[in-house]
């Protein structure tokens, strides 16, 4: 009953801001399995589900699932920041280049500038690494707290972990296919 509770509170604070209510919300999925154990699994499953409703697609039914829909939404962000540099956007980092920053942002952590430029020379992603560095800024801001001003991870940091899961080979998720350069960035990072 607690994990029931919890998505609906997620669920209806989530609907909110998406302008959802009444019959375009969703009915609470069964949170029985292990996998929703953790008090994220069971926010992420309901933003998943709110965004989901909000696009007329079908929900994730799993927690895995919900990771992977949430990851297919940053890229599409991605994508679309980068697609908009016709509009006058100044974003240049292709979808492709952006993943492989943030697998190397989640394994790094935020670093200082230089730092984080000699990291992504040392990987060559294609394009340069001061453009890469400046729209992985965009897209992931440095805490305001913070001296490390360049690949600030995305969080939660849990959402990270399944995205370099779902980077590596060896997963089960045919839907996401794992980017072979990811094992040797382990290696040379």
């Amino acid at each position: 009953d607690e994990r029931e509770r919890m998505f609906a509170v997620a669920r209806d604070c989530f609907a909110a801001l998406y302008g959802l209510s009444g019959a375009d919300l969703p009915a609470v999925p069964s949170l029985h399995r292990n996998e929703f154990g953790l008090i994220l699994a069971v926010q992420a499953a309901a933003l998943a589900r709110i965004d989901a409703a909000a696009r007329g697609v079908r929900p994730p039914q799993d927690s895995l699932g919900a990771s992977a829909y949430l990851l297919d939404r940053e890229r599409q962000h991605w994508t679309r920041l980068f697609e908009g540099r016709t509009e006058g956007v100044e974003f240049d980092t292709r979808p492709g280049e952006m993943a492989r920053a943030v697998f190397v942002a989640a394994l790094t952590g935020a670093t200082g500038y230089q730092d984080g430029r000699r990291i992504l020379e040392g990987l060559h992603l294609g394009s340069p690494p001061d453009r890469i560095l400046r729209d992985h800024a965009i897209c992931y801001p440095a805490a305001a707290s913070s001296d490390a001003v360049a690949l600030e991870p995305f969080y939660p940091d849990r959402l990270a972990e399944d995205f370099l899961a779902l980077s590596l080979p060896g997963h089960q998720l045919t839907t996401h296919a794992a980017d072979p350069w990811a094992s040797s960035a382990l290696a040379r990072l």
